[in-house]
């Protein structure tokens, strides 16, 4: 009887070590005495002393918004990339082909490596089409009754329409004025407000559109001269604009008075 137990104890004992297995990849757990596998492959925990789940489901942290782009933690790969991530770059020109009608663009220029297919130069990458990528840069909100945009590009966030409060109900101010109206502006719940610099306001033209050389989300744009925060530096009394009618950039005395699209973030 006695050898009868001892060869019953000796196969349970071979039983619970094939059960408790640890492959090569994966990391040992302990739970009261006994050890499960944790595979990296995946997060699935198998039934043992406690129920089968998943780390996921225990852990809502755990998901691939919270984890960088491409790592893989238990069968998870990540898919966040944040301010400067792989997905952000120079924004496109808008030159692409068909815009404007009949141009003739040849190899080389812009247009020929306009493909987001096969030269996808900018944010947002891999949209696979023009259409996906002119419906992904620019995002627009409303907030309390104010429209903004966020150029996905850059990550800035611009006001939307050109004839509101927020750029001065579309009048023209002298660029010292236009600097105080900016960081004094409340507009959509945020105080933070500025004049962008020349580089930040050439950002968002077009040079796919004429007359303006904008993106039609900015409505109300005039085809005129806005004012940038940064000053020429030749001789002194200069500002650099940017002109929205085809998106050309210059200098003019600060003594003319010019539109004004604030921005914020950046910096």
């Amino acid at each position: 009887m006695k050898s009868e137990i001892k060869i019953a104890a000796f196969i349970l004992l071979l039983l619970v070590l094939t059960a408790y297995a640890v492959p090569a990849d994966a990391a040992t757990y302990y739970f009261g005495g006994a050890n499960k596998q944790l595979s990296s492959a995946t997060d699935e925990v198998t039934a043992g002393y406690y129920d089968a789940t998943t780390l996921h489901a225990v852990d809502t942290d755990l998901a691939a918004g919270n984890i960088k782009k491409p790592v893989n933690i238990f069968g998870i790969v990540g898919t966040y990339e944040g301010a400067g991530g792989t997905n952000y770059g120079i924004p496109k020109t808008g030159n692409q082909p068909g815009t404007p009608e009949s141009a003739g663009f040849q190899a080389g220029d812009d247009c020929s490596y306009a493909s987001p297919e096969t030269h996808d130069v900018g944010y947002p990458r891999g949209k696979g089409s023009w259409a996906n990528y002119n419906a992904t840069r620019f995002t627009t909100a409303e907030i309390g009754g104010d429209i903004v945009v966020t150029d996905n590009a850059t990550g800035l966030m611009w006001v939307a329409d050109g004839n509101s409060a927020g750029c001065n109900n579309g009048n023209t101010l002298a660029p010292d004025l236009a600097i105080s109206f900016a960081e004094g502006l409340t507009f959509a719940g945020y105080d933070d407000w500025r004049l962008p610099n020349r580089f930040e306001l050439e950002s968002i033209v077009d040079l796919g559109r004429y007359n303006p050389a904008i993106n039609p989300v900015f409505v109300n744009t005039r085809s005129d001269y806005y004012w940038s925060s940064t000053l020429y530096a030749g001789p002194f009394g200069f500002e650099w604009h940017v002109h929205f009618e085809d998106g050309r950039a210059g200098k003019q005395a600060r003594s003319y008075e010019f539109c004004v699209r604030p921005v914020r973030g950046g910096q």
